[in-house]
């Protein structure tokens, strides 16, 4: 699989490689339940499963394999089989993800506390 660089140095280099990772990585992360939509979509007890499932993946991300890239003429980029100009693996995604998971709970987490203290506020006043 090819990739084209559009020029623009390192930049253009970075946006290259974060297209090659993504196309690459986000199937994966998918069959586990933890792309961005999927994430953005769990209940508290979810987000709570997925946090586990992107610890153990943090833990162990040679299981997902590395990405071999050599930088082909022209500027573009090519996903190697056996040598590369440089190889790239999963661990920047996952901590994007576990960060990703860690807002949403604090988001559910914060709108329940905020329930229940309307719930309080609407009860009668002691004192």
């Amino acid at each position: 699989m090819a990739f084209e660089g559009k020029g623009g140095g390192f930049s253009n280099f970075e946006a290259s490689r974060e297209e090659i990772v993504r196309v690459h990585f986000e199937p994966q992360l998918a069959r586990l339940g933890l792309s961005v939509e999927q994430i953005e979509g769990q209940t508290l007890e979810e987000l709570n499963e997925s946090l586990v499932k992107v610890n153990d993946a943090i833990a162990h991300p040679e299981a997902f394999g590395t990405l071999k890239i050599s930088a082909a003429a022209g500027g573009g980029f090519v996903i190697a089989k056996t040598e590369a100009h440089f190889e790239i693996g999963i661990l920047p995604m996952l901590l994007e993800r576990k960060s990703l998971i860690l807002s949403r709970i604090k988001s559910l987490v914060g709108e329940r506390r905020i329930d229940s203290l309307k719930d309080l506020g609407s009860g009668p006043i002691t004192g």
